[in-house]
């Protein structure tokens, strides 16, 4: 079924703005789409730059909403001496910093994000260089007493619009540089677009396209995040230090810091305690939690060496005197990287990962180009292009140019995807909630979606006539999806939200059990009473059925678990 081929492939595109600002600034985890890094579970290379992205989950309950994650990650080009010291930073450490005139939003895995006033905005570059004629013209005739010759605004216009480095330069002397942001809208399009609305009496709202809306107080420390349906995770702070956190279940984790800053232990809602020592230097040497412990090991610089995981497995590193990984050993495998910039266009960056039977990957980037290469050890090519504002893929071909073609609205929206081999699909959206409320393909087949007043998913309706409704609970999880009158599946849930037993009309069940840390333990068919199917032939059709119909929720990312 077209319906199930499409949708499985249309998830939201939030890719980050890749060739806006220096390699460096690129910490943090990958999202969607960008093919810039090396995996060699469970630590990443990201091959863009060459940093060494470590992330380390020590607790995850789940529940409805926001699960209760402790998650800290390490960044090797990151020398911020954090909670967990040096390089390291954790889910929970957001916080909002003025600069300037813009606010600067340091997030959970060390990634930066860079908030301008909504009126300064590169999405409104047009306005942006009025704005800029404008502060010149005042400037000219404050120091000149006079205006210069109409043709030398409008050669300043031609040359703003076409020189990038130019633009940027004006618009942080005009626009961003010196003073204080002021109240009012500020926007960023590195990560998906995302506003944040700084108040009168200096407090912080960030909200984003999923419903996740985030608080922060004066010093811009995050108090409370919420989504669409209330469901709510709360900061508790003593002396600016965070010193608890409660899941929208009612379960709280405790943090300990010690005399240096440092969070030295966290308590889970199990009473559990996780242990986190440091060198003479604040670095985090250790990390005790009930899954065992891991050891880090750092050179002068900073950088991390070595570690070893509680299984006694070890991944090592190197690295250059820019703190590039040149070197990085997981068991059964070594890579070597090499970074340069080519010497006739600085604009064109080059990595190759080398792996240890000699296999090589190269990564191309072109700054100017908003381009990436991918050339594959086999001598396959994949090229990406992707929007200058946003990061958005505007294409992603082969090296004969096959692939398929992104459209977007002034929104960042997708509105069109076209393939090579000729299919194409039209995407419209509701305006309340920004979602996707028809799907056109060029056979003229269409999809609909409709939405309840939270923005949940409520019905999927094909040009066949065929229908799939959706209820949810008041805490945003799905109850029942009836498709016609023959298939209809009905969902319970324990107190944390985790799914216990799903329910097909006219076969049976499934029934699933859980830890106290929210991992399954068990999964067995539950037949009908009388029923003669085997528990294992119900277990299997029902597992079926579901992954059939949740296929169909993809375009607003319903998951049950």
């Amino acid at each position: 079924m077209k319906l199930l081929s499409v949708l499985v492939l249309l998830l939201p595109i939030a890719v980050l703005a890749l060739f806006d600002a220096p390699a460096e600034r690129y910490l943090g985890a990958s999202v969607p789409l960008e093919r810039f890094r090396v995996d060699y579970p469970p630590d990443p290379i990201n091959v863009r730059n060459l940093n060494f992205y470590l992330p380390q989950e020590d607790l995850a309950l789940p529940c409805y909403g926001f699960d209760l994650q402790i998650q800290r990650s390490y960044n090797s080009m990151n020398q911020f001496d954090g909670p967990f010291g040096i390089g390291w930073t954790f889910n929970h450490n957001l916080r909002i910093y003025e600069n300037g005139k813009t606010l600067v939003l340091n997030e959970g895995d060390g990634f930066i994000s860079t908030y301008e006033f909504d009126a300064y905005h590169d999405i409104h570059k047009a306005k942006v260089i009025e704005l800029l004629l404008d502060a010149r013209k005042a400037e000219d005739k404050r120091v000149f007493n006079k205006l210069k010759p109409s043709h030398e605004y409008e050669a300043l216009r031609q040359r703003l619009e076409s020189d990038k480095e130019f633009y940027a330069s004006l618009k942080n002397k005009y626009l961003l540089a010196g003073g204080k942001p002021q109240p009012g809208t500020y926007i960023s399009t590195t990560r998906g677009k995302s506003w944040i609305r700084k108040g009168n009496d200096g407090t912080y709202v960030r909200t984003m396209l999923s419903g996740r809306t985030e608080y922060y107080n004066k010093t811009g420390q995050v108090t409370k995040i919420t989504d669409r349906s209330d469901n709510t995770l709360s900061y508790s702070y003593i002396k600016g230090s965070l010193e608890s956190l409660t899941d929208p279940c009612g379960r709280k984790v405790r943090f300990q810091w010690n005399k240096y800053g440092k969070i030295a232990s966290i308590v889970d809602p199990f009473n559990q305690t996780y242990r986190y020592t440091y060198d003479p230097k604040g670095r985090l040497e250790s990390a005790t939690t009930p899954k065992g412990k891991t050891q880090y090991f750092y050179s002068k610089k900073n950088t991390m060496l070595r570690v070893i995981f509680p299984d006694k497995s070890e991944t090592t590193l190197r690295y250059n005197n820019e703190y590039r990984v040149v070197e990085h050993v997981v068991p059964n495998q070594k890579t070597t990287y090499q970074y340069q910039v080519d010497p006739s266009n600085k604009f064109h960056h080059i990595t190759k990962a080398i792996t240890s039977d000699g296999k090589v990957t190269t990564y191309e980037y072109f700054h100017d180009e908003y381009k990436s290469i991918t050339t594959e050890p086999s001598g396959s090519k994949e090229v990406v292009v992707v929007s200058a504002c946003c990061g958005k893929p505007l294409s992603r071909t082969d090296e004969r140019g096959q692939g398929e073609f992104f459209t977007y609205d002034d929104n960042d929206n997708l509105t069109k995807r076209e393939y090579s081999s000729g299919r194409v699909i039209y995407y419209n959206y509701e305006q309340k909630f920004n979602q996707i409320n028809t799907m056109r393909y060029n056979d003229g087949t269409t999809i609909d979606f409709r939405y309840d007043s939270t923005g949940n998913l409520i019905q999927v309706k094909e040009s066949t006539g065929e229908i799939l409704d959706i209820v949810y609970n008041r805490r945003g999880k799905i109850t029942d999806m009836t498709k016609g009158k023959d298939l209809r599946m009905t969902f319970k849930y324990n107190t944390y939200g985790k799914p216990v037993e799903i329910i097909q009309a006219g076969t049976g069940s499934l029934v699933i059990t859980y830890d106290r840390y929210g991992e399954t333990t068990n999964v067995e068919g539950k037949p009908l009473p009388g029923s003669k199917v085997s528990a294992e032939e119900v277990q299997q059709k029902v597992k079926m059925t579901l992954s059939y119909l949740l296929q169909m929720l993809q375009p607003t990312g319903i998951s049950l678990y």
